[in-house]
Formats: C-alpha cells, sequence, structure tokens
C-alpha cells in the first residue's frame, strides 16, 4: 500500500521562488552581455595592434634637414606665402612657433643672421614673410629690417643661408614701414636716463633725440632720480630713423610732455599748451666744477677786503676747463675789462645777455660781432683779474639789471601758429597713445601708482 503526500505550497512560499527564478535569468543575461563586450574588445585591439605593426613596417620618409620644422603644413593646403607684421609684445620665438617653426630652428635661423642683424631684437611694425615649399614646409624667411633693406634667411641643403637685400627697387612703393609703423617704449629709471632707455628697447640715436629734445628743460645728468618714469611713442620715417611722436616724462616728481607737429612753417615740439619746447632756456656754463660763491649783495671780497655786492655766481674749476655759452647769441664784447681780466658779454636776445669773466683766454674765432650757438664754446677757465685763483665769474643780465643765474625758470617758446589744428592732433595722438599703453599695461603690468599724463 503506498503512501500519496499531498503538499502544497502557502502564498509566501510561493513568491519566495519566483524571486529566485528571476535572479537565476538576471545573472544569466549578465553574463552573456560580459562576454560578448569582451570578445568585441579583443576583436578591436587585434585590428588596432596589426594597423600599428603595418605602420611602423613602412619606411620612415626622409628628413629634411635644412629646413627642419615641426608640424608642416600638408603640400596640398600649404600657403605659397604667409605676410604679416610683428605686433606691439610679440617675441620672435612664440610667433614662429605658431607656424609650426621648432626652437631650434629659430636658434639656427639667429645664428644664421647674426653676422647681419640680431632677430632677437625684432620691434613692432617690422614686416615678415614666410614661404612655403612644395613639401608644404617653411624653405625661407624674409624680415624687413628698414625701408630699403630686408633679411632673407633661405634653406639649402647645408643648412640656412642669410643674406641682405636692397627693397624698394621699383621706387619708394614697395617702402616696408610707413607714418602708421608706431613703437611704444616704457622705461623706469636706475642709475642713468641713458641706460633706462637702452633697457627699454630703444636705439642710442633716438635717446640721444630725446635728450637734445628736452635740453634745457630737463637736465638728465642731474636731475633725474631713480624711479623716475617715462613713456615714449615713435614713428618710423622713409629714411628708417626714430622721430618721437609723444614724449610723458615724470622727472623728480615732475611731469613733462612733448608732441610732435608739422604745418606749413615745418615740424617741431610743442608742450600741451601749444608753445614750443624750446624757448629761451640757459645751461650751465662750465661742465665740472663747484660754486665757490654765489649771488650776495653783502659778499666779502677776498682782494678788495670788503663787502660788496656779488651780483654773479663764481664756479671754481681748473685752470683751461672749457666754458660755454649758456645761450645762443652774438658777442657783443670779447677782450680785457679791468677786474673782470679777460671778459666776454654775449647778447641773446632783446631782453638777456650773459657774462664770463677771468678767462684764461678765448677760443679760436670769438671776438665781437661773431655768433655763438649754445653749448658752444667760447672760452677757458682762468684767474684774470682781480682773482685769487681759477674760477669763472658768471653773470645773467635782464633788461639791463643782474639777476640771480639759479633762479632763472624757462621761458616758453612761441606759441603754434594754428592751436586748433594743433589741439585735433594732440588729442588724437593722445588717444593712439592710449591704445599703445593699454596693450601694454596688459602684457607688462607696471606699478599701477604710476599714473599716466597722456591718454587719460
Amino acid at each position: 500500500m503506498s503512501s500519496i503526500v499531498n503538499y502544497q505550497l502557502t502564498s509566501r512560499e510561493r513568491e519566495r521562488v519566483g524571486y529566485g527564478v528571476r535572479a537565476w535569468f538576471m545573472v544569466i543575461a549578465l553574463v552573456l552581455l560580459s562576454t560578448g563586450f569582451l570578445a568585441g574588445a579583443l576583436v578591436g585591439y587585434s585590428g588596432q595592434k596589426a594597423e600599428l605593426q603595418s605602420r611602423l613596417s613602412k619606411p620612415a620618409a626622409p628628413e629634411n634637414k635644412a629646413v627642419e620644422q615641426t608640424g608642416p603644413v600638408p603640400a596640398g593646403i600649404a600657403p605659397a606665402e604667409v605676410h604679416s607684421k610683428f605686433r606691439f609684445g610679440d617675441n620672435l620665438s612664440p610667433v614662429l612657433k605658431s607656424y609650426g617653426i621648432s626652437d631650434r630652428q629659430v636658434s639656427d635661423w639667429i645664428l644664421a643672421a647674426g653676422p647681419f642683424y640680431n632677430l632677437a631684437k625684432i620691434k613692432a611694425g617690422q614686416e615678415y614673410w614666410l614661404r612655403y615649399g612644395l613639401s608644404g614646409q617653411i624653405s625661407q624667411f624674409e624680415l624687413a629690417i628698414s625701408p630699403r633693406q630686408s633679411l632673407t634667411l633661405t634653406g639649402t641643403e647645408s643648412g640656412w643661408q642669410a643674406e641682405l637685400k636692397n627693397r624698394g627697387g621699383q621706387g619708394e612703393e614697395n617702402i616696408a614701414f610707413n607714418s602708421k609703423d608706431w613703437r611704444l617704449y616704457y622705461g623706469e629709471i636706475g642709475s642713468s636716463f641713458y641706460e633706462a632707455g637702452v633697457d627699454a628697447g630703444m636705439e642710442p640715436g633716438l635717446i640721444s633725440n630725446l635728450t637734445n629734445l628736452y635740453f634745457g628743460v630737463i637736465d638728465f645728468s642731474s636731475q633725474v632720480r631713480k624711479g623716475d618714469r617715462f613713456w615714449v611713442m615713435t614713428e618710423l620715417t622713409p629714411d628708417g630713423d626714430e622721430r618721437p611722436l609723444v614724449t610723458e616724462m615724470e622727472i623728480n616728481h615732475n611731469p613733462y610732455q612733448a608732441y610732435y607737429y608739422k604745418d606749413d612753417s615745418g615740424g617741431g615740439y610743442y608742450d600741451e599748451t601749444g608753445h614750443a619746447l624750446k624757448g629761451f632756456y640757459l645751461i650751465r656754463p662750465v661742465a665740472i666744477g663747484r660754486i665757490s660763491s654765489g649771488y650776495s649783495y653783502k659778499r666779502f671780497h677776498p682782494v678788495l677786503r670788503r663787502r660788496i655786492p656779488h651780483l654773479a655766481i663764481d664756479y671754481a674749476a681748473p685752470s683751461g676747463t672749457r666754458v660755454r655759452a649758456a645761450a645762443s647769441g652774438a658777442v657783443s664784447f670779447a677782450g680785457w675789462k679791468g677786474g673782470y681780466g679777460n671778459y666776454i658779454e654775449l647778447k641773446h636776445n632783446s631782453s638777456y645777455r650773459t657774462s664770463y669773466g677771468h678767462l684764461k683766454g678765448f677760443a679760436p674765432g670769438i671776438k665781437t660781432g661773431s655768433k655763438v650757438k649754445q653749448g658752444q664754446t667760447i672760452g677757458y677757465v682762468g684767474a684774470t683779474g682781480l682773482a685769487t685763483g681759477a674760477h669763472l665769474d658768471y653773470r645773467v643780465i635782464r633788461s639791463g639789471k643782474n639777476i640771480n643765474p639759479s633762479h632763472i625758470k624757462t621761458e616758453k617758446g612761441k606759441p603754434v601758429k594754428n592751436p586748433a589744428g594743433y589741439q585735433q592732433a594732440r588729442l588724437f595722438l593722445d588717444r593712439e597713445m592710449a591704445a599703445l599703453k593699454s596693450a601694454y599695461l596688459v602684457l607688462r603690468p607696471v606699478d599701477a601708482g604710476f599714473s599716466p599724463l597722456v591718454g587719460k
């Protein structure tokens, strides 16, 4: 007799069994998906490996030693020539890198160009040309270094060859620079204005022009202080020279400005009020020496042994030291004059005269009626007349009366003939300089304590 057992599941048990079956199905599905993904990855890897091995098995392209560069432009789309200009703040290497030229090649160019031009000192406004060969690599670099000359670097089998070429052979239409090629210089004085100018990138000739421009207004040998600053905007002339357009000086906490303006009567420099920068001014009559006796109404005279007015300044200097004309003018007297010994008097204009006493002698060509220029040697320090030692007795006479030479202030020059035209030109230059300053300050921030005077 068999026994039959009737086993019935409860609802909770049936629910548990359903969960288990579904879980097994999910596990099986995940295993199948993982297997398919791994198989696809292995197939892709095998394909990439085969392609890489195929590339490596191909022979390398021959190296072009003459024109080495990174990232050459494909020959099919390479331009025949790229023509552009270096902008303010550009440096040679970063600009050329943007065309795929390596640092090594830039160094090769600088070395090859060395005998003709220093490529490391490129300036804003200089034009350049990059010419591509059939291979899509740069085969020639040309740089305009003056309106009539350019430097060319050409790739050859033996390396890069530099050559200077004359430009504009058909006339002036090919001149590289024009009046819109402007440059901006900023400098801070450490030991001298000259050194600060060189550090700012200015050529010695430009620095000399600036000192001449402010001659009589700023004494760059004695007035400048450490920390004084300057801005100078220039243009390139057709002759390749740099002409200052706007200058802004902060010398010993005093501001000085000058603008170049040209009208029918010619070009010149004027201050912000429209007066010619070179008005009437006097320079120190001896370059060396010290003031041994100042301007006084009660000076004790060392020879006469009594107090008398000394309406002059005495400069003690070695006998034979050159004496310079304090300003341009004409010699109204040159000869012996009692206690003054050898004596020269110059007439500068209707108001001013200067005199020079106790001279050892006169410079060649100095005689009554001769013309002299400011700074010209007119005589030599001596001890003639009533003098106890070598010195210069220097006097300034204004409208017939002696005045203290140390109290002379620079008199403004003549006003510009066309004030409206000048002010319009000045405002235009201010805007252009302000734009260049903004670009400069972004690239090379300077101390915010310096408040620019031009272009506010």
